[in-house]
């Protein structure tokens, strides 16, 4: 606690205030999260769904995400950038309202599929404002802290963010267990604070050139965009590579997060509570290690850094697979633990905390101060991409080999990620702070 007070009084009066407003917004950001982590749970025991959809459902926060090139190019051609966030924040969070509703159906008519739809479909457009603020974000932060404190600054942040995903999944779950259709009223709620979390970011300074495309029309922007992120992609090499490496990495993590759902779902029949602690087991490790690991990417090439996390992730695989066979509880009182399940969150944890950092700022390490938002909507773009292949190969390897094939697979591809992150460090290497890069020859 005291470094962190010490840190905040080393920051400039704008630091202060953008830290301050990133906080709040990663706070309220963190108890929308924490009540979606228990998603395809609701999903799977109310209205029982097939695998596809429970897989849809876990990439409907990506599938919106190869929009975000185009996006950022819109949102910088607009003159009220703060009047658009607005109708960004009603289009994407008045929907989950429609959950109010869903108590008055029939049993029968929750597990068609047209109501199966409109639960994707309201959870698809809360997406929806993604491509808009994930690279605004990335963009805003980088513009008002120094490139010292980037990394420290947003790991303090986002510590935050998973310290309230933890009680907000905890108290949901519990909540679920004794009120099975509470979810139809915490929705509504967690679509207010969204509102107002958005709004928070329109607050934060952006005080950058003004561009203006008077000349050409939307869509002839949007085709400039394109080829710059083609060309970007084209010449900064290390920044190509290592967008290769997080691609092999997405489909490898994306493919089997259904799988993994309906691992827990029918091998183990957890109920919400105990789904809620096992990933609570994961967000505390997560808030304990991510300062350190922000610590550790300011230093680190992020192909590095890529790696640790991906043998993390490789590891979270290979413990589920040891699950399969070893699932005889322990029982204190009435709680159940399961070793290896514990094991796994115990290293889903120490993932997610490196990847979640990772994936917010890595790409900024890559690019000039004047284009880290159109880097990190390159990102997030491919990130979409790979969010669209994810569901229907991690359904087809289920069906032909079942958990442990599926699991396999996972890892295998991972494996390859860390060859591949391994061969471009040693022939790219990044200049901190610059858009350039030249051949190295550096010692792994």
């Amino acid at each position: 606690m005291n470094s962190v007070l010490n840190i905040y009084t080393d920051l400039s009066e704008n630091e202060r205030r953008t830290f301050l407003l990133h906080t709040i917004y990663s706070l309220l950001d963190g108890l929308i999260l924490g009540g979606f982590t228990l998603n395809e749970f609701v999903f799977q025991k109310n209205f029982h769904p097939d695998l596809f959809k429970i897989s849809l459902l876990f990439q409907l926060g990506v599938l919106v995400l190869p929009f975000s090139i185009f996006f950022t190019q819109f949102y910088e051609k607009v003159a009220n950038k703060k009047r658009l966030l607005a109708r960004i924040g009603l289009f994407t969070r008045i929907p989950l309202l429609l959950f109010v509703f869903f108590p008055i159906l029939p049993a029968d008519q929750l597990q068609s599929d047209w109501v199966q739809n409109v639960f994707l479909i309201v959870f698809l457009l809360f997406y929806f404002a993604s491509p808009f603020t994930i690279p605004l974000i990335n963009h805003l932060l980088k513009l008002n802290y120094s490139p010292d404190k980037l990394g420290k600054l947003y790991s303090y942040s986002w510590s935050i963010n998973l310290f309230t995903q933890l009680i907000s999944s905890l108290l949901f779950g519990w909540l679920l267990d004794e009120f099975p259709t509470s979810f139809a009223y915490v929705y509504p709620v967690l679509g207010v604070i969204g509102l107002f979390s958005i709004y928070l970011i329109s607050k934060i300074k952006n005080e950058t050139e003004q561009k203006y495309y008077d000349d050409i029309s939307l869509f002839e922007s949007w085709g400039n965009t394109l080829d710059k992120s083609i060309k970007i992609l084209a010449e900064n090499k290390p920044f190509r590579d290592f967008q290769i490496g997080m691609m092999i990495y997405g489909v490898a993590f994306l493919m089997n997060l259904g799988v993994v759902a309906k691992f827990l779902n029918d091998q183990y029949d957890l109920n919400y509570s105990e789904v809620a602690g096992y990933k609570g087991i994961a967000l505390v490790l997560a808030i304990l290690t991510f300062p350190l690991f922000g610590l550790i990417l300011d230093r680190k090439d992020p192909r590095r850094f890529g790696n640790m996390s991906f043998i993390l992730c490789a590891l979270f695989f290979a413990l589920m697979v040891v699950a399969l066979y070893f699932h005889q509880p322990i029982h204190i009182n009435s709680v159940r633990i399961f070793i290896f399940l514990a094991l796994a969150y115990i290293a889903y944890g120490f993932f997610q905390s490196s990847m979640t950092i990772l994936w917010g700022i890595g790409s900024s390490y890559f690019a000039p101060n004047d284009q880290v938002a159109t880097y990190q909507a390159i990102h997030c773009s491919l990130t979409g991409i790979r969010g669209l292949l994810a569901p229907i190969i991690g359904t087809l390897l289920f069906s032909m080999f079942s958990f442990v094939g599926a699991f396999i697979a996972s890892i295998l591809l991972l494996l390859f990620a860390i060859y591949y992150h391994r061969k471009s460090m040693a022939k790219w290497k990044i200049l901190r702070g610059e858009s350039s890069q030249e051949p190295a020859n550096i010692k792994l």
